[in-house]
Protein backbone atom coordinates (compact mmCIF):
# COMPACT_ATOMS: atom_id res chain seq x y z
CA UNK A 1 0.00 0.00 0.00
CA UNK A 2 1.45 3.21 -1.00
CA UNK A 3 0.46 6.23 1.26
CA UNK A 4 -1.12 8.96 -1.27
CA UNK A 5 -0.36 12.27 1.72
CA UNK A 6 -0.62 12.52 4.91
CA UNK A 7 -1.68 15.78 6.94
CA UNK A 8 -1.38 16.83 10.36
CA UNK A 9 -3.91 18.97 12.08
CA UNK A 10 -3.30 20.91 15.58
CA UNK A 11 -6.07 21.02 17.72
CA UNK A 12 -6.86 23.11 21.05
CA UNK A 13 -9.94 22.52 22.75
CA UNK A 14 -11.11 24.06 25.80
CA UNK A 15 -11.55 22.10 28.88
CA UNK A 16 -15.23 22.03 30.52
CA UNK A 17 -13.31 22.65 33.83
CA UNK A 18 -9.70 23.38 34.73
CA UNK A 19 -7.36 20.40 34.83
CA UNK A 20 -4.90 20.71 38.01
CA UNK A 21 -1.89 18.93 39.26
CA UNK A 22 1.41 19.29 40.87
CA UNK A 23 2.88 20.28 37.41
CA UNK A 24 0.40 23.42 36.60
CA UNK A 25 -3.24 24.04 35.81
CA UNK A 26 -4.68 23.46 32.32
CA UNK A 27 -7.58 25.14 30.53
CA UNK A 28 -7.40 23.42 27.36
CA UNK A 29 -6.22 20.12 25.88
CA UNK A 30 -4.04 20.45 22.46
CA UNK A 31 -3.63 17.28 20.75
CA UNK A 32 -2.23 16.26 17.26
CA UNK A 33 -4.40 14.36 14.40
CA UNK A 34 -3.00 12.37 11.43
CA UNK A 35 -4.90 12.03 8.54
CA UNK A 36 -3.62 9.53 6.23
CA UNK A 37 -5.41 8.80 2.06
CA UNK A 38 -4.33 5.93 0.41
CA UNK A 39 -6.20 4.20 -2.49
CA UNK A 40 -8.92 5.61 -2.09
CA UNK A 41 -8.98 5.25 1.82
CA UNK A 42 -8.75 7.52 4.60
CA UNK A 43 -7.63 6.90 8.26
CA UNK A 44 -7.35 9.18 11.49
CA UNK A 45 -4.69 8.83 14.43
CA UNK A 46 -4.17 11.05 17.34
CA UNK A 47 -0.87 11.30 19.57
CA UNK A 48 -2.05 11.67 23.51
CA UNK A 49 0.76 12.45 25.21
CA UNK A 50 0.79 15.88 26.59
CA UNK A 51 3.35 18.66 25.42
CA UNK A 52 5.74 20.07 28.08
CA UNK A 53 5.16 23.16 29.55
CA UNK A 54 8.39 23.50 31.81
Amino acid sequence: MKIDSAVLHHLSMPLVSPFETSFGRETDRECVLIELRSEGLVGYGECVATRDRL
